[in-house]
């Protein structure tokens, strides 16, 4: 019994001993990849058409446009929009539609604060961006700041008819509608006033901030 006890004390040992072999984990495969932010913008500003006629129609330009580039293998994985220096008469009015290379497209901005008689944004600078806190609200006009982007009646607006060269609304409002894709290429901002009236612009243009991954180099 005792040398039986003596073998066994020893292999525990022997065993303690041995270097352990290192662990698979998750985190080996996610250190394969890189995280990249880059912001780019258009400072052009984007007119939303006077008033006095009976539906207003497109921005000029329609649409405005941001060249992205310098991502390398990467795919998307969160996109955000800022709309710099935005005022309108009636936010209500106001369709945005924003275009990915590629096609995808998300109307990211649609009757904010329709339940108002009177919704009006003054020179402020609003960043859509699902993670934010809330989303745009139909009950009150917008205010800088970040906002959760908001399509209010979706696919059942008759009003929300973007006119050529914009694709049709593809039903989604979730910045999220862009993970997955090649962020590099033209980018498109559609801007419309759905209803005559009232007028507006984005003094200051527009701008997109993409985080994408991309694998490093060996």
């Amino acid at each position: 019994m005792g040398t039986r006890r003596r073998l066994l004390t020893a292999l525990l040992i022997l065993l303690l001993a041995l270097p352990l072999a290192p662990a698979t984990h998750p985190a080996v495969a996610k250190n394969k990849f890189k995280t990249i932010t880059r912001s780019f913008a258009n400072a052009g500003e984007i007119v939303i058409p006077a008033d006095g006629v009976e539906k207003s129609g497109p921005s000029l330009p329609f649409p405005a446009t941001i060249t992205v580039s310098g991502f390398k293998k990467a795919t998307t994985t969160d996109v955000n929009l800022t709309l710099q220096d935005y005022s309108h008469t009636f936010t209500p009015d106001v369709d945005v539609l924003l275009v990915a290379p590629g096609g995808r497209n998300a109307t990211v901005m649609s009757d904010v604060g329709i339940f108002l008689d009177a919704s009006p944004a003054s020179h402020i600078t609003l960043t859509l961006d699902d993670e934010a806190p809330a989303p745009l609200s139909i009950d009150v006009p917008p205010t800088s700041g970040a906002f959760q982007p908001l399509d209010a009646f979706g696919t059942s607006d008759n009003l929300l008819e973007f006119p050529a060269p914009a694709p049709p609304p593809s039903g989604n409002a979730a910045l999220s509608t862009f993970d997955g894709i090649d962020p590099n290429g033209e980018w498109q901002l559609f801007v419309l006033d759905d209803t005559g009236s009232d007028n507006g612009s984005l003094a200051g243009g527009w701008s997109l901030t993409i985080t994408a991954k991309a694998k490093k180099k060996r």
